[in-house]
């Protein structure tokens, strides 16, 4: 209780009421004792009467003393005090002085009472020039009244109030500062403001940039045409381009690549953590996707992605296309390998008999019919010889583009006739009498239609060839109709067939059904992928059916243009 009543009163109030409280005991002890004190000790009346005498003086003296010595010790008491509260203010003055931190103490109405140097430096004002004014000298026109209203609210309510302002420099120079206000009680009951100031100036600023620097980065990942994301330790994705997420689906905050990319439920055998892999290092792996049978090469990298925190970036590199393009080039290699050996038997063949049977011409003893033999022999390896150069040629310009289709009319009916002519020599020469041909016409006489004859002639007697030659024994017919739209030309054999797995390829260029070296058909491999585009040059389309044992029959529909 005594404590209490004391924290009540101020030290000046508790000196008076214990010099009071002294001056009535003492008082009051002398009036009541005093006397029998002197009848105690003196029983003479007249030493009885020299005491009564000074008895007065000796009270005054006394109790003077004794306040002389309550007074001496509040004095010595207040005054060490006040040293310890001059050394508190010199050491607080020191700390504010040091303060990275600007720090000014204001009155109600905003006026500066005290900056320290921090607070200065801010704002580029010298101490004197903030001591004659206000807070509002330091943001523009339009927030003066702002900020003095602000800060008188603060002041009346007693309370304090955190927030970011901007302000100007004595330059004129625009500044973001974070301000801390907070309400301070003098000792002698007055109240003021303490406001903590920051410049965030720069820190906004490299914010600012590192923020656009790391959109600009993100936009450049996000732009990338390869899968790409960003894991942090646990393997769960923190970010993932719009390529990975076309290729891979939406990501949310729980997903891991794994699961994701593999569809597992545990981390995958070639991942590295983070801490295994040093900035500037890579890891290469690749990555078979079974649901849809693409190859990708995953490069891993460590990032900073945070300050200060290690992430892991992955890119995905789809190689599906280029192990395919690969694997296409070096079958167009071998394949161009075995073209050049099978062309080089094909053209040696009727050189040979062409430089052979000529050497024979040049003896005088040959009898007349022999000669005449050996010149069409001659004749014919010639012409074998020229259809493998003019095979050659037409690819030649296939590749480039520059086949050559030119459409006039032609009488079907004619053409058909001439092909079966071509056809039947054909047969006599390659010696197989058990093999018959057929044309089946359903052509009204007269049938016309503008095409390119010469083209037409020489794909229909190509796929007859071909007929021709894996046929043994059987039939070879060639049979011709239309409906309102087209005109279809079959060429139907009871030969071996292909096999199915063999169709896809046979219209590509040195492609054959038998691609052995011990094959028993001749050829080189570009009649069926000359024929294909010479018939889409005329606008139309190859088609096969076929099986193996059951024969083959390729149709050749074009467009049914009539000649008016």
């Amino acid at each position: 209780m005594f404590n209490r009543i004391k924290q009540r009163f101020d030290p000046e109030w508790l000196m008076a009421v214990r010099v009071s409280v002294t001056f009535f005991l003492i008082g009051s002890a002398w009036i009541l004792f005093s006397d029998r004190l002197v009848f105690l000790f003196f029983n003479h009346p007249s030493e009885y009467t020299n005491i009564q005498s000074w008895k007065g003086e000796f009270f005054v003296v006394s109790v003077a003393v004794l306040l002389l010595f309550m007074i001496k010790n509040y004095l010595r008491r207040n005054q060490k005090l006040s040293d310890s509260l001059a050394q508190s203010e010199l050491r607080f003055k020191k700390v504010i002085d040091k303060s990275v931190s600007g720090i000014c103490i204001t009155d109600r109405y905003g006026v500066f009472e005290y900056v320290n140097p921090a607070f200065c430096a801010i704002y580029g004002y010298d101490v004197r020039e903030f001591l004659d004014g206000k807070i509002d000298m330091l943001v523009d026109e339009e927030l003066k009244s702002t900020v003095l209203e602000v800060h008188a609210q603060l002041f009346d309510r007693n309370e304090g109030r955190q927030g970011t302002w901007a302000v100007r420099d004595r330059s004129g120079k625009s500044k973001t500062v974070v301000v801390d206000t907070v309400p301070i009680t003098w000792i002698n009951g007055e109240k003021r403001l303490v406001t903590f100031v920051s410049d965030v100036t720069e820190k906004i600023k490299a914010e600012e940039q590192l923020r656009r620097s790391e959109q600009r980065y993100r936009n450049m990942m996000e732009q990338l045409d390869v899968p790409l994301y960003i894991t942090d330790n646990d393997c769960r994705i923190v970010f993932a381009n719009k390529a990975f997420r076309d290729s891979f689906g939406d990501i949310r905050n729980d997903t891991f690549c794994y699961r994701k990319i593999m569809g597992a439920n545990k981390k995958c055998q070639w991942c590295k953590e983070v801490t295994d892999l040093k900035m500037g290092e890579k890891f290469e792996s690749e990555y078979f996707r079974e649901s849809d049978g693409r190859i990708f090469q995953t490069i891993m990298v460590p990032v900073e992605f945070e300050p200060g925190v290690m992430r892991k970036m992955v890119v995905l590199r789809d190689l599906t296309e280029i192990l395919q393009d690969k694997k296409r080039a070096e079958e167009s290699d071998r394949l161009k390998t075995a073209f050049l050996a099978n062309m080089s038997h094909e053209v040696r063949t009727p050189l040979n008999a062409i430089l052979g049977f000529s050497t024979i011409l040049n003896d005088d003893t040959l009898p007349k019919d022999e000669k005449g033999r050996f010149v069409d022999l001659i004749h014919q390896s010639g012409l074998q010889l020229l259809n493998i150069i003019d095979d050659i040629v037409d690819v030649a310009r296939i590749e480039q583009g520059d086949l050559r289709i030119s459409t006039m009319p032609a009488d079907v009916n004619v053409l058909l006739s001439e092909v079966m002519d071509v056809m039947r020599l054909e047969l006599v020469d390659g010696g197989k009498p058990e093999v018959r041909l057929l044309l089946d016409n359903h052509l009204p006489a007269g049938f016309s239609v503008k095409t390119d004859p010469l083209r037409l002639k020489q794909v229909l007697m190509n796929l007859m060839n071909n007929g021709i030659k894996f046929t043994k024994k059987g039939v070879v017919k060639l049979e011709a109709f239309h409906n309102d739209k087209e005109v279809i030309f079959n060429v139907e054999d009871t030969g071996i067939g292909i096999p199915k797995e063999k169709i896809p390829i046979i219209f590509e260029r040195f492609r054959q059904v038998d691609e052995s070296s011990t094959r028993v058909a001749g050829g080189n491999g570009l009649g069926l992928f000359i024929s294909k585009n010479l018939v889409e040059g005329m606008g139309g389309n190859l088609k096969v059916r076929s099986s193996i044992g059951n024969g083959s029959i390729f149709s050749v529909v074009l467009p049914l243009n009539k000649v008016d």
